[in-house]
């Protein structure tokens, strides 16, 4: 199973060491881990938490286990936090194709190749523009980790 909900790109890779760092050695209960991430770490606000503590798990940078949520002893690698990011995330694979078959594309465009879930069509009242955000959330993301780079106005695979 792939995340759905992504959160906005954060100020850098090196950023995402700071959800690491506040999450504790112990575990905690994720509730509680939850409702302090945005306390702890300044650049994640209140509302997003879940997203982050969800994204986080999926690329293997926390860990859940019974009794909640906590740091791995290990560090993970960046090149493999990069590939969890494509392989579980929703529409990560399905923009990386668009750019393989069609590229460069600029983000409208990219957003008219990927298909709405049906769950999304469902779940808002403005689906398309739920489905616009999440491809630029997936692009500034990409751009991040290297997958595509933006110039005059578009989206190129670098990959």
């Amino acid at each position: 199973m792939r995340l759905k909900a992504v959160p906005p790109p954060p100020p850098s890779l090196d950023s995402l060491a700071d959800i690491t760092e506040a999450a504790p050695l112990v575990p905690e209960p994720r509730e509680t881990f939850r409702s302090s991430l945005a306390t702890r770490v300044e650049w994640i606000s209140a509302r997003e938490s879940e997203a982050w503590l969800s994204l986080a798990l999926a690329l293997g940078l926390l860990r859940e286990g019974e009794s909640g949520i906590y740091r791995p002893g290990e560090a993970v690698a960046e090149g493999t936090v990069r590939e969890r990011f494509v392989e579980g995330i929703y529409g990560v694979e399905e923009v990386l194709a668009a750019l393989r078959a069609d590229g460069p594309l600029t983000s409208t465009a990219l957003a008219d190749r990927v298909p709405i879930p049906p769950w999304e069509r469902r779940r808002h009242a403005d689906p398309e523009a739920v489905h616009r955000e999440r491809i630029e959330r997936l692009l500034g993301w990409l751009s991040l980790y290297g997958w595509v780079s933006y110039m005059s106005g578009s989206y190129h695979l670098r990959v």
